[in-house]
C-alpha cells in the first residue's frame, strides 16, 4: 500500500511540470564537394602520324596541357611538359562526383597537325591513365646549305642533286649562252697540283656551241686566296682589266675569256668556252650573282661596266669540245693513219697504242700516243690535252712552260704558242704546242738538227689540222 501511495505521488509532481520534450535527432555528416586533382599528360612528335608514340619518335616540349571543369570554365588548371614531354596537372575544385566531370586540352604549336584529339572527355577516365597527345610536325623545308659545307659533304666528281647552278639560276645562264643541252652539272671537283688543300665546287652549263664554267675555292684562310689570285693575275702578265664591285679585287681577262674575283677565304673563277655579246660585263654580272650567292650578307654592289682597252679583241681560236663520250678513250692514234706518220717519221718499228689519263688534271682531259710500251727502245709519244676552256689552258701551259730547260726556243706558226727542246745529250726532241683549248706534246727519240726540227713541225701541223677538222 505503502509502495502504490508513493507512486502516485511521483506521477503528480511530474505532472506538475508539464510535457517531457522530445530529443532532437541527430544530424547527418555533411559530403564534401572538392576534389584533389592530379592529372598526367604525355605530348610527342608525331613524326609518322600514326597517332601511337613509337620509340623513336621524340617527345615535344614546352607544350601547354589545359584540364578544365566541364560546367565552370573558370576552373581551369594548366602546366607545361618537360623535356620528357610528360605535363603534371594539379588542382582542386568541385569536379562532380568521381571527380572526372573534366575535360583536357593540349596547346597545339603553330605548324603541328594533331593526330590523336586534342580535347579529351575524362568522364569515366581511372585518374591513373595518362592522356595521350600526337602532334605531327610541319613538313621539313629544305635548310640553306653554306657552300663551304657542300666539299665536305660529298664525294669529289659525283654530280650534286642541284637542279640549277648553286650560284647561278638556269635562266642567267641560258640568257649568256642560249639554251641549255641539259641541266647545270655541277660536282666537287678533285684538288687540282697547284692548289692543294683548296676545296672547289664547279658548276657547267653547256649550250649547243658554247660552255660556261664557275668555280668556286674556298680557301683555308684570305690570305691563301690572294695569294692563289695573285699567282693567276702574274700568269696572265697585265693583260687584265680590274674589275669594280665584285668585293676584294677583280679582274678580267679577254684573251682568256675569264673573270677572276677574291674576297676574303673565297675565290671566284667563272670561263667561257667561246665569246658572247659583251662578254666583260654579261660575265661580271654573273660574278655578282655568284658571289651573293656564296656570301649573302656581303653587300655587294652591281659591277661597273667594264671599259676593254683600245684594240682589244675577241679570241680567234677554236675551241674543241672532247671527243670522247663520258667514260670512254678517244683513240688518239686514230687521227692520223700509219702511212701519215711514217710519211714524216719513216718506216714505223712498234705498233702504235692508245691510251688516256681522263681526269688526272682535272679540269683537262688527257689522251696519249705511243708505241707499244712493252716493246724496248720506245720511238714515238705525243699527248692531247683538252681544257675546259681557253682560259685553262693558257694558264695550265705557261705554269708548265715554267719548268721548260734552258735551251727551250720558241716555235713560231703552230698555234698560239710553242716550244721547241731537246735533251741534254740531243737524242730526245720535244715539242709542246698552245692553240685554244688544246695543248700537244710531242716527244721523240731523234737526234736534234734541222731537218729534225722540220719533221716534228710537220707531225704537230697534221694532228692540229686534224683535231680541228673533226672539231
Amino acid at each position: 500500500m505503502k509502495r502504490f501511495l508513493f507512486s502516485i505521488l511521483v506521477f503528480s509532481l511530474l505532472s506538475a511540470c508539464g510535457a517531457v520534450p522530445t530529443p532532437p535527432p541527430t544530424a547527418s555528416p555533411q559530403i564534401i564537394a572538392e576534389c584533389f586533382l592530379y592529372r598526367q599528360a604525355q605530348v610527342w612528335s608525331d613524326a609518322d602520324g600514326d597517332g601511337v608514340f613509337d620509340p623513336e619518335e621524340t617527345p615535344l616540349s614546352p607544350v601547354s596541357v589545359t584540364i578544365e571543369a566541364v560546367d565552370r570554365p573558370g576552373d581551369s588548371f594548366s602546366a607545361q611538359t618537360g623535356r620528357d614531354g610528360i605535363a603534371s596537372i594539379n588542382g582542386i575544385g568541385d569536379f562532380g562526383a568521381f571527380c572526372d566531370e573534366l575535360t583536357a586540352e593540349v596547346s597545339v604549336p603553330e605548324g603541328y597537325t594533331p593526330t590523336t584529339p586534342p580535347v579529351l572527355d575524362l568522364k569515366g577516365k581511372p585518374p591513373e591513365e595518362i592522356l595521350l597527345f600526337g602532334l605531327m610536325p610541319p613538313p621539313s623545308t629544305p635548310t640553306a646549305l653554306d657552300p663551304r659545307d657542300i666539299p665536305l659533304l660529298s664525294p669529289p666528281m659525283d654530280p650534286l642533286p642541284f637542279e640549277e647552278c648553286p650560284f647561278a639560276a638556269n635562266s642567267r645562264l641560258k640568257a649568256m649562252i642560249g639554251a641549255l643541252e641539259q641541266k647545270p652539272l655541277s660536282m666537287v671537283t678533285f684538288q687540282p697540283p697547284y692548289y692543294e688543300k683548296r676545296a672547289s665546287i664547279r658548276c657547267e652549263a653547256r649550250s649547243a656551241d658554247n660552255a660556261i664554267y664557275i668555280d668556286v675555292w674556298f680557301a683555308p684562310d684570305s690570305k691563301s686566296a690572294q695569294l692563289d689570285y695573285d699567282e693567276v693575275k702574274r700568269l696572265i702578265g697585265g693583260d687584265d682589266v680590274p674589275v669594280k664591285g665584285l668585293g676584294g679585287e677583280a679582274l678580267w681577262w679577254q684573251n682568256g675569256l675569264r673573270l677572276e674575283a677574291v674576297s676574303g677565304g673565297t675565290r671566284l673563277t667563272i670561263s667561257l668556252a667561246s665569246p658572247i655579246p659583251d662578254s666583260a660585263h654579261q660575265t661580271a654580272l654573273l660574278a655578282a650573282q655568284a658571289m651573293q650567292a656564296v656570301n649573302p650578307d656581303g653587300g655587294l654592289s652591281q659591277p661597273e661596266k667594264i671599259i676593254l682597252p683600245i684594240g682589244v679583241s675577241d679570241p680567234e681560236t677554236v675551241h674543241l669540245r672532247n671527243f670522247a663520250a663520258e667514260s670512254e678513250m678517244f683513240e688518239t692514234c686514230s687521227l692520223l693513219s700509219k702511212e701519215e706518220y711514217e710519211a714524216v717519221l719513216g718506216p714505223l718499228e712498234y705498233p702504235l697504242v692508245s691510251s688516256s689519263s681522263i681526269g688526272e688534271l682535272e679540269p683537262f682531259e688527257r689522251y696519249d700516243c705511243t708505241t707499244d710500251p712493252l716493246e724496248p727502245g720506245g720511238w714515238m709519244y705525243y699527248s692531247i690535252v683538252f681544257g675546259t676552256t681557253p682560259g685553262d689552258m693558257i694558264l695550265n701551259y705557261k705554269r708548265g712552260s715554267s719548268a721548260y730547260p734552258a735551251n727551250a726556243t720558241r716555235m713560231d706558226n703552230l698555234g698560239d704558242e710553242a716550244w721547241y727542246w731537246y735533251s741534254e745529250d740531243g737524242s730526245n726532241l720535244n715539242l709542246s704546242v698552245l692553240r685554244g683549248n688544246i695543248m700537244l706534246v710531242i716527244n721523240v727519240l731523234m737526234a736534234d738538227g734541222y731537218e729534225s726540227r722540220g719533221q716534228l713541225r710537220l707531225l704537230a701541223r697534221l694532228i692540229l689540222e686534224r683535231l680541228f677538222e673533226r672539231g
